[in-house]
This record gives structure tokens, sequence and C-alpha cells, in this order.
């Protein structure tokens, strides 16, 4: 099949195809919400720098692989890197599932074909089951690392059968929080809509915090310590409601939000960007009660896996993660 390549350098292009883009990434086998135009328009608008590259492969006017690259010039060396790269925890190439093959030769040839434009490739957080993994590089000088670990819980098929996963005394433990809690007094559970958005994404923002300010983790900074993050943070949870992506639930008592999570759903996954929860309420581990509260609906949904996403904290070990790697892949143009 003839494929027709195209070269997107402009915001405004992408913003374009935005439609036919989100409908690849439903299609695309190895696609999470990371790779979706309502992560990556507004991750470019804020973070985005150097050279876009976007190549998007179509035939009949059917978008058909989008390989949303930029390149970044630093100290005399032009490095191809994916949309996202820094703080984004999977990155990858999308391809219709019929074309796979097509659509990787495609970008093959284009970094063959061009190496007057880069010097490195540098593809980060690359899933074992990515499409980019696949990618046949046009270099001998080819590094592929572990660069980070994802714990995800594979996700049962009944409630009880999800807690014989978690690690031992684990339910006992979270079963006493639960009515703990409770014996305080009334105790409710919401879900973000689009009328208690502005409220519930600044809760997240207070909660998340407090809580880090408060722990050990003072020294350095949470993901909501600077405008520039809440302003593309609130971006990407405004177009994931949009599209019904965004999954943020508080925990209330007494009328009070003492604690609150920020994920997303795509293909049947659940993904656990970020909690948070009041110290003054720790004694109640709300935290933990919130944690629970997602995977419930995340059962009810009939989703398959829970992704605590990068970092092995202790904590995503007890609900019975297994760890999965994510892998950097770079290579560097031989120059005669």
């Amino acid at each position: 099949m003839r494929l027709s390549l195209q070269i997107l350098s402009q915001p405004k292009d992408l913003t374009a195809i935005s439609e036919p883009w989100y409908e690849l990434s439903e299609l695309s086998h190895s696609a999470t919400p990371f790779q979706t135009p309502e992560w990556c328009l507004p991750w470019w608008n804020h973070f985005g720098s150097g050279t876009l590259s976007v190549l998007s492969f179509v035939n009949a006017g059917k978008l058909l692989g989008l390989a949303p690259f930029f390149t970044r010039n630093e100290e005399n060396q032009r490095t191809v890197q994916a949309i996202g790269t820094g703080n984004t925890d999977y990155l990858d190439i999308l391809t219709h599932p019929d074309h796979e093959k097509e659509i990787l030769a495609g970008v093959s040839n284009f970094l063959r074909e061009n190496p007057k434009k880069w010097d490195l490739c540098d593809f980060q957080e690359i899933r074992p089951d990515a499409v980019t993994a696949n990618l046949e590089l046009p270099t001998s000088q080819i590094s592929r690392v572990t660069q980070s670990i994802c714990p995800v819980v594979p996700l049962a098929r009944t409630w009880e059968e999800l807690r014989m996963v978690w690690s031992s005394g684990h339910f006992t433990k979270v079963m006493k929080y639960r009515r703990r809690l409770e014996r305080q007094g009334n105790v409710q559970y919401e879900a973000v809509c689009a009328q208690n958005f502005e409220t519930l994404f600044d809760t997240i923002i207070q909660l998340h915090q407090r809580q880090w300010q408060e722990q050990e983790m003072a020294l350095s900074a949470g993901i909501f310590s600077d405008p520039q993050s809440i302003a593309f943070h609130k971006e990407v949870a405004r177009g994931f409601l949009k599209s019904g992506a965004l999954r943020l639930y508080t925990l209330t008592l007494n009328g009070i939000r003492i604690a609150a999570i920020y994920g997303f759903v795509h293909r049947k996954r659940a993904y656990y960007y970020i909690s948070g929860f009041d110290p003054l309420y720790a004694s109640f581990s709300p935290g933990t009660l919130i944690i629970v509260h997602a995977m419930e609906e995340a059962l009810k949904e009939g989703l398959v896996e829970f992704d605590f996403l990068r970092g092995q904290e202790p904590y995503k070990y007890r609900w019975g993660a297994q760890d999965r790697p994510n892998y950097r892949i770079s290579c560097k143009l031989r120059r005669n």
C-alpha cells in the first residue's frame, strides 16, 4: 500500500489532526494515554522546545501512523526525541494495527534518508510491547538499556480474586482503616464531572502538595510545585475529561476532602498518576483508601490492569504489583 508521508512542523498542524490522531491512539496496539493529543498537545504548548518534526503517514486521506518527533539542538548536537520526553511515563509511535510494518519502515527510511537533520535518536520510556521497540534504526551504534520500572497490578475479575494477590495482611489493614474512618462520621467518595472539575482539580493539587511538604520529600518539589506544571496538568485533565479518560476521585469525611487520586483510563487499563492526602488524617490511611476506591471503580469498568507508572515505591507492591521495565533506545549517527 502506498503511504504519503507528511512532516508536521507547526503546532497548528497537530491541532488540525487531533480527531484522527485520537482515533489512531484507540487502535494502535501499544498506545497509552500519553500518546493521545490530549497529552501531547499540552506538553508541547508548555514544555516543548526545538523543532517539531512529526511524521504523519496517510493513505486515501486516512491517518495510519504518527511518529510524534521533535528535534532538540544542544551543544551542536541535534537529537530526535518523542514529544513528552522527560516527564512522560510511556512514549511510542502510533500505528494502525494492519500497517505497523509499513509505518515502521517509513520512519526508518526517513531517518536513513535525512542524515543531515540529526545526530542522535534518543527514544525514552519505551515499553517492551511498544511499536518503537521494533524500529530498525539506521546505524550500528545502538544502545538499549533499562531506564525505569513500572509496577503494574493485573486486575482480576472480582474483588475477592483481586485481594488474593495483595501482600499478606494488606486486606485486613485496608478493612481496619475503612471501619476506623467510618466511625468518625459521614464518608463519601466523589468522581469528577464537568460541574465539579475545578473543585476536584484544586483539591488534588492542594492535598498532594500538603502531603509532599509534610513528609521527608520536602527537599524536592512535587509535580504541582510550579505554575507551569499546574497549567499543563489542568489542560491535560480538561482534555481527558472531555474524552472520558479522566479518573479523578476524592474522599470526604464530614464534608472535608481528605484524599484525592488523579489518573486516566485508556484501552481497558487504569493509569494511576498521582494522589494526595491531608496529613492531619494520616492515622486513617486515606491515601490507601483512595487507591482502594480507584481499584474498585476499575474493576466495575472491567479494566484489565492498574498501572502505577514509574517508580518502585514500596507501597505499590502491597497491592500485588509486578515490575515491567521501560527501555531507553538510542542510536548515534556515525559521521565520516
